[in-house]
């Protein structure tokens, strides 16, 4: 694998972080929350594409940020929709970011197994 040496942490902090979790009042603020957290490898190269997206994740993990899902898991906890309902973005190396999820409204009743998100 790949070396990185990050010779600027601060600036490297500042461009990934500032773009994943500012404020909705900051300019670098990107409406990316979901009620699952999760978000592909296609997404962050397009948020921060000045950054290798093989670095960013590696980076990501290991301030542990975010971790990998495997679509698996998103089916077979009813967090997304089944295999044959996924859209091809979805297909994607997905990441989950626990600081990501949205607070939604939780439901009136939740009968059975919950789908599709956290419940907080």
């Amino acid at each position: 694998g790949n070396s990185w040496i990050v010779s600027r942490k601060g600036v490297l902090l500042a461009e990934v972080n500032g773009v994943l979790f500012a404020p909705e009042n900051f300019k670098q603020h990107r409406q990316i929350a979901s009620n699952t957290g999760i978000i592909t490898v296609s997404t962050l190269s397009r948020l921060i594409p000045q950054y290798s997206s093989e670095m960013l994740i590696l980076f990501l993990q290991h301030m542990e940020l975010c971790q990998e899902v495997s679509q698996d898991f998103l089916t077979s906890s009813n967090l997304m929709m089944r295999d044959d309902e996924l859209s091809d973005e979805i297909r994607d190396k997905l990441l989950f970011f626990p600081a990501l999820i949205r607070n939604t409204e939780r439901p009136q009743e939740i009968n059975g197994t919950f789908q599709f998100g956290w419940c907080i």
